[in-house]
């Protein structure tokens, strides 16, 4: 019997399968010493603890600040996919929340399009993350903004550590008003597609 093929399966199990049928493994489980059980496995829940999550966001809305030196969340009002994370409202019925639903480490990345609509001095944009309604230690930098400037974009990323259904903003303050994260629609004169005010990509590693 040495050698023998045992199966000869036609195919063999994609994820797409995985993810639409109930596909079972038979497995055989120690129970106590020398004692074994046979057991029936649901492949997808074998493999959920793999199936890591992410999300891809953006914001289509000009986001202004109310105010000089006041705080505020930035918005995400849309999603290109995301799986295991969500973005909730917050207390003001603002979608700032990106949830998560596992514990683990998550690597954050944004990039915001900071607009300035007038001139006159240097000023500054401070951006930082915040968890579960706390400012997160040392997550805040800075970016001038100066005078002849009109755009510029804030992109960096974050490592943070997380618990089920933590929730993450990011927040932001400004010492102008005038300071701006700049949504703009498709244009065909100057080619380029619609410009979000914020992308966010998050994703557990």
């Amino acid at each position: 019997m040495a050698n023998e093929k045992i199966h000869d399966y036609v195919d063999q199990v994609v994820g797409s399968e995985i993810r639409n049928n109930q596909i079972f493994i038979d497995t055989d489980t120690e129970i106590s010493a020398g004692n074994w059980l046979s057991k029936k496995l649901l492949l997808s829940d074998a493999l959920s603890e793999f199936n890591q999550p992410f999300g891809d966001f953006y914001d289509t809305t000009i986001q202004i600040q109310s105010g000089a030196n006041l705080v505020k969340a930035m918005q995400l009002n849309s999603a290109v996919t995301a799986n295991g994370i969500s973005v909730v409202l917050d207390g003001l019925s603002l979608p700032t929340k990106i949830k998560t639903t596992k514990q683990g480490y998550f690597n954050i990345q944004f990039s915001a399009q900071i607009s300035r609509t007038t001139g006159g001095s240097s000023q500054q944009v401070s951006i930082w993350l915040r968890k579960n309604g706390v400012d997160v230690p040392q997550s805040n930098t800075h970016i001038n903004v100066v005078s002849n400037s009109n755009k510029s974009v804030a992109s960096w990323n974050w490592f943070l550590a997380c618990n089920a259904n933590d929730e993450i903003q990011i927040m932001w303050s400004v010492t102008d008003v005038a300071i701006q994260l700049l949504s703009e629609v498709a244009n065909v004169v100057v080619p380029h597609p619609a410009t979000p005010s914020l992308i966010v990509t998050i994703s557990k590693v």
